[in-house]
Protein backbone atom coordinates (compact mmCIF):
# COMPACT_ATOMS: atom_id res chain seq x y z
CA UNK A 1 0.00 0.00 0.00
CA UNK A 2 1.31 3.58 -0.75
CA UNK A 3 0.64 6.51 1.80
CA UNK A 4 1.09 9.91 -0.37
CA UNK A 5 3.75 12.26 1.34
CA UNK A 6 2.46 15.37 0.30
CA UNK A 7 4.00 19.17 1.60
CA UNK A 8 2.82 21.95 2.25
CA UNK A 9 3.55 24.97 0.16
CA UNK A 10 6.90 25.61 1.83
CA UNK A 11 7.70 21.82 1.23
CA UNK A 12 7.05 21.14 5.09
CA UNK A 13 5.24 17.78 6.26
CA UNK A 14 3.52 18.26 9.53
CA UNK A 15 3.12 15.26 11.71
CA UNK A 16 -0.35 15.32 10.89
CA UNK A 17 0.09 15.15 7.09
CA UNK A 18 0.29 11.38 7.53
CA UNK A 19 -0.08 8.35 9.83
CA UNK A 20 3.52 7.04 9.11
CA UNK A 21 5.28 9.48 12.31
CA UNK A 22 7.31 10.81 9.21
CA UNK A 23 7.87 14.33 9.67
CA UNK A 24 10.35 16.83 8.18
CA UNK A 25 11.24 19.62 5.70
CA UNK A 26 12.33 19.43 2.04
CA UNK A 27 15.36 21.05 1.50
CA UNK A 28 18.03 21.35 -1.53
CA UNK A 29 21.92 20.88 -0.32
CA UNK A 30 25.44 21.25 -2.62
CA UNK A 31 29.05 21.53 -2.23
CA UNK A 32 28.94 25.33 -2.11
CA UNK A 33 26.02 25.84 0.72
CA UNK A 34 26.80 25.28 4.34
CA UNK A 35 24.75 23.78 7.29
CA UNK A 36 22.79 27.35 7.16
CA UNK A 37 21.47 26.29 3.66
CA UNK A 38 23.35 29.23 2.03
CA UNK A 39 26.71 29.98 0.27
CA UNK A 40 29.48 29.15 1.74
CA UNK A 41 30.09 25.23 1.81
CA UNK A 42 32.68 22.87 2.26
CA UNK A 43 33.88 23.04 -1.59
CA UNK A 44 35.05 26.95 -0.19
CA UNK A 45 35.70 26.53 3.43
CA UNK A 46 37.20 22.84 3.47
CA UNK A 47 38.36 21.80 0.31
CA UNK A 48 39.82 25.92 -0.43
CA UNK A 49 38.34 25.99 -3.43
CA UNK A 50 37.44 29.22 -5.77
CA UNK A 51 33.32 29.67 -5.45
CA UNK A 52 33.52 29.77 -9.53
CA UNK A 53 34.79 26.40 -8.98
CA UNK A 54 32.48 24.68 -7.03
CA UNK A 55 28.90 23.17 -7.62
CA UNK A 56 26.09 26.23 -7.26
CA UNK A 57 21.82 25.69 -6.55
CA UNK A 58 19.80 28.25 -8.81
CA UNK A 59 16.47 26.73 -7.74
CA UNK A 60 15.60 27.01 -5.00
CA UNK A 61 16.84 29.43 -3.34
CA UNK A 62 19.53 29.53 -0.51
CA UNK A 63 17.98 30.60 3.04
CA UNK A 64 17.90 34.07 4.34
CA UNK A 65 18.52 35.39 7.41
CA UNK A 66 15.29 35.97 8.87
CA UNK A 67 15.52 39.64 10.29
CA UNK A 68 18.41 42.68 9.81
CA UNK A 69 19.89 41.29 13.14
CA UNK A 70 20.20 37.67 12.62
CA UNK A 71 18.87 36.53 15.81
CA UNK A 72 16.39 34.80 14.39
CA UNK A 73 18.58 32.34 12.07
CA UNK A 74 17.92 31.96 8.97
CA UNK A 75 15.08 30.72 7.23
CA UNK A 76 14.11 28.72 3.89
CA UNK A 77 10.99 27.24 2.18
CA UNK A 78 11.28 25.06 -0.66
CA UNK A 79 8.43 26.32 -3.58
CA UNK A 80 6.58 24.01 -5.94
CA UNK A 81 4.89 25.39 -9.39
CA UNK A 82 2.74 22.32 -9.19
CA UNK A 83 1.79 20.35 -5.38
CA UNK A 84 3.82 18.02 -4.62
CA UNK A 85 6.21 18.55 -6.92
CA UNK A 86 9.98 19.07 -5.90
CA UNK A 87 12.38 20.51 -8.46
CA UNK A 88 16.53 20.92 -8.60
CA UNK A 89 18.07 23.08 -10.90
CA UNK A 90 21.80 24.20 -10.84
CA UNK A 91 25.51 22.64 -11.78
CA UNK A 92 27.24 19.75 -10.01
CA UNK A 93 30.67 20.86 -10.08
CA UNK A 94 33.83 18.82 -12.36
CA UNK A 95 36.43 17.39 -9.15
CA UNK A 96 39.55 19.24 -8.66
CA UNK A 97 42.23 17.36 -7.21
CA UNK A 98 40.03 14.65 -6.52
CA UNK A 99 38.48 16.26 -3.75
CA UNK A 100 35.21 14.36 -4.06
CA UNK A 101 34.84 14.42 -0.41
CA UNK A 102 34.36 18.93 -0.66
CA UNK A 103 33.10 18.51 -3.76
CA UNK A 104 30.28 16.38 -3.78
CA UNK A 105 27.63 17.66 -5.83
CA UNK A 106 24.16 18.53 -5.35
CA UNK A 107 20.99 17.47 -4.68
CA UNK A 108 16.91 17.42 -2.75
CA UNK A 109 16.36 15.67 0.27
CA UNK A 110 13.56 15.29 2.89
CA UNK A 111 14.37 14.43 6.41
CA UNK A 112 11.71 11.88 7.76
CA UNK A 113 12.10 12.98 11.46
CA UNK A 114 12.87 16.38 12.30
CA UNK A 115 11.56 17.81 15.27
CA UNK A 116 11.92 21.25 16.25
CA UNK A 117 15.12 21.55 13.68
CA UNK A 118 16.31 18.62 14.87
CA UNK A 119 17.38 15.75 12.75
CA UNK A 120 16.59 12.23 13.90
CA UNK A 121 16.80 8.88 12.92
CA UNK A 122 13.04 7.51 11.82
CA UNK A 123 12.19 3.91 12.06
CA UNK A 124 10.97 2.31 9.43
CA UNK A 125 10.39 -0.94 10.68
CA UNK A 126 8.60 0.17 13.45
CA UNK A 127 6.22 2.18 11.03
CA UNK A 128 5.87 -0.98 8.72
CA UNK A 129 7.35 0.97 6.03
CA UNK A 130 9.46 -1.01 3.18
CA UNK A 131 10.22 1.41 0.75
CA UNK A 132 9.73 4.30 -1.04
CA UNK A 133 7.88 5.34 -4.69
CA UNK A 134 8.20 8.42 -6.71
CA UNK A 135 8.48 9.76 -10.37
CA UNK A 136 11.45 11.83 -11.52
CA UNK A 137 12.06 13.65 -14.47
CA UNK A 138 14.75 16.06 -15.88
CA UNK A 139 17.62 13.48 -15.70
CA UNK A 140 20.51 14.80 -17.01
CA UNK A 141 21.83 13.22 -19.94
CA UNK A 142 25.00 10.67 -19.19
CA UNK A 143 24.84 11.44 -15.78
CA UNK A 144 22.80 9.64 -12.86
CA UNK A 145 21.30 10.48 -10.18
CA UNK A 146 21.50 8.29 -6.43
CA UNK A 147 18.34 8.03 -4.32
CA UNK A 148 20.29 7.99 -1.03
CA UNK A 149 19.17 6.86 2.53
CA UNK A 150 21.85 7.95 4.87
CA UNK A 151 21.74 6.42 8.64
CA UNK A 152 24.29 7.74 11.29
CA UNK A 153 26.53 4.94 10.70
CA UNK A 154 27.13 6.14 7.15
CA UNK A 155 27.44 9.99 8.34
CA UNK A 156 31.00 10.11 8.78
CA UNK A 157 32.13 8.57 5.06
CA UNK A 158 28.97 9.74 2.96
CA UNK A 159 28.76 6.36 1.86
CA UNK A 160 25.06 6.40 2.23
CA UNK A 161 22.86 3.12 0.87
CA UNK A 162 21.52 3.60 -2.48
CA UNK A 163 19.49 3.31 -5.54
CA UNK A 164 21.16 4.64 -9.06
CA UNK A 165 18.80 6.49 -11.64
CA UNK A 166 19.73 6.32 -14.82
CA UNK A 167 16.62 8.04 -16.50
CA UNK A 168 12.88 9.68 -16.14
CA UNK A 169 10.58 7.15 -14.90
CA UNK A 170 8.79 5.97 -11.69
CA UNK A 171 11.15 3.94 -9.41
CA UNK A 172 10.51 2.15 -6.39
CA UNK A 173 13.65 1.83 -3.47
CA UNK A 174 13.23 -1.01 -0.92
CA UNK A 175 14.15 -0.70 2.41
CA UNK A 176 16.44 -3.93 1.93
CA UNK A 177 20.17 -4.90 0.73
CA UNK A 178 19.18 -8.56 -0.24
CA UNK A 179 20.70 -9.83 -3.35
CA UNK A 180 18.24 -10.88 -6.36
CA UNK A 181 15.86 -7.66 -5.61
CA UNK A 182 15.87 -5.28 -8.13
CA UNK A 183 15.12 -2.25 -6.04
CA UNK A 184 17.46 -3.41 -3.24
CA UNK A 185 19.77 -0.71 -1.72
CA UNK A 186 23.63 -0.50 -2.82
CA UNK A 187 26.57 1.06 -1.43
CA UNK A 188 26.91 4.88 -3.25
CA UNK A 189 30.16 4.24 -3.86
CA UNK A 190 33.11 1.67 -3.35
CA UNK A 191 33.87 1.92 0.48
CA UNK A 192 37.52 2.16 1.45
CA UNK A 193 36.72 -0.05 4.76
CA UNK A 194 33.86 -2.01 5.73
CA UNK A 195 30.79 -0.89 4.66
CA UNK A 196 27.92 -0.56 7.73
CA UNK A 197 25.18 -2.53 7.47
CA UNK A 198 21.84 -1.01 6.62
CA UNK A 199 19.32 -0.19 9.33
CA UNK A 200 16.28 0.65 8.33
CA UNK A 201 15.68 1.75 11.96
CA UNK A 202 17.76 4.68 12.08
CA UNK A 203 16.93 6.58 8.70
CA UNK A 204 18.25 9.90 8.81
CA UNK A 205 17.18 11.41 5.18
CA UNK A 206 16.01 10.44 1.99
CA UNK A 207 18.03 12.64 -0.61
CA UNK A 208 18.42 12.79 -4.70
CA UNK A 209 21.91 13.47 -5.30
CA UNK A 210 23.73 14.31 -8.43
CA UNK A 211 27.27 13.29 -7.80
CA UNK A 212 30.17 14.50 -9.49
CA UNK A 213 33.22 13.22 -11.45
CA UNK A 214 36.39 14.79 -12.62
CA UNK A 215 35.59 14.43 -16.04
CA UNK A 216 33.19 17.44 -16.66
CA UNK A 217 30.56 19.59 -14.98
CA UNK A 218 27.22 18.53 -14.78
CA UNK A 219 24.54 21.08 -15.29
CA UNK A 220 21.08 20.79 -14.48
CA UNK A 221 19.10 24.17 -16.64
CA UNK A 222 16.28 25.94 -14.91
CA UNK A 223 13.79 24.93 -18.43
CA UNK A 224 14.49 21.85 -17.59
CA UNK A 225 14.49 21.38 -13.99
CA UNK A 226 15.33 17.75 -12.17
CA UNK A 227 12.02 17.34 -10.29
CA UNK A 228 10.44 14.11 -7.83
CA UNK A 229 6.81 13.84 -7.94
CA UNK A 230 4.08 11.52 -6.64
CA UNK A 231 6.30 10.39 -3.60
CA UNK A 232 5.08 7.80 -1.32
CA UNK A 233 5.73 5.54 1.32
CA UNK A 234 5.39 1.65 0.79
CA UNK A 235 3.75 0.03 3.76
CA UNK A 236 3.29 -3.56 4.67
CA UNK A 237 1.38 -5.62 6.42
Amino acid sequence: MGVALAPDPNGYLGPSSNSLGIQGAWYAYGDDWGTNGAPPGDCEVKGMHAASACSSITFPLPAMLSDAGGDAGYTSTFPQSTPGTMCLSGTAAKVLASDYSNMFGIGIGLDLNNQGGVKMPYNATANKVTGFSFKIAGVPTGASVRVELPIPATDSSGDAWALTVMADGAYTVDLTTAAGNTHALKPSFTPTGTQPAFDATKIESIQFHVPTNTSAAITIPDSTRLCVSDFQAIVGP
